[in-house]
């Protein structure tokens, strides 16, 4: 069972995607590996100050809610479009398309221009499987789907928004650094 998890993520990274009940799984297993990609998530973060407990926690806890959403949304999404409710649920299938997180920790260790660009990437691709699942997994046609999946984007960002104003109410963001050296009255000279 498990190897056929592993198969599945891999084959979800590379856009082999099947339809939406072959994605059933004991639940432990989309469990252990959304807390990993949290995990990912938390080794590749250089923005927060906080102990490594504290941003375990933090990602770990954003991703689920983050995927518990998405997956609560695009089964919404098809029962309005198509008038009838999903067969199944999307949690598996939303869990292994955040697979391709799990590099994050290795494309935080390059140098910050192409950290960004990497990370651009992996957003645009990750957009790009989920778009593709929830097509294939769901018979939709692709203009539903991509809107299905585009739609979900400010509650994503006001996810974001939201965490990092915790993030900052615990003192985990670090200040920007100053954009001019300081002037010699500054440092008392």
């Amino acid at each position: 069972m498990l190897s056929r998890f592993l198969r599945d993520a891999l084959d979800v990274c590379l856009l082999r995607i099947k339809a939406l009940e072959e994605y059933s799984y004991a639940a432990w297993m989309p469990a252990v590996w959304l807390c990993l990609v949290g995990m990912a998530d938390a080794a590749s973060s250089n923005d927060l100050d906080a102990s490594l407990g504290g941003r375990l926690v933090f990602f770990v806890a954003l991703n689920w809610l983050e995927t518990i959403l998405l997956a609560l949304w695009l089964a919404l999404w098809y029962r309005i479009t198509e008038r009838k409710p999903l067969e199944g649920s999307l949690f598996p299938l939303m869990v292994l398309c955040s697979t391709p997180e799990l590099i994050a920790p290795a494309v935080a260790q390059l140098p910050d221009a192409l950290n960004n660009l990497l990370q651009l990437v992996m957003m645009a691709y990750g957009l790009v499987i989920s778009v593709r699942a929830l097509m294939i997994a769901t018979r939709q046609k692709l203009s539903s789907a991509m809107i299905a999946v585009l739609s979900f984007l400010p509650v994503a960002v006001l996810l974001a928004s939201g965490a990092n104003g915790i993030a900052s109410e615990l003192g985990w963001v670090q200040d920007e650094p100053p954009t001019s050296a300081p002037t010699a009255e500054e440092i008392g000279l």
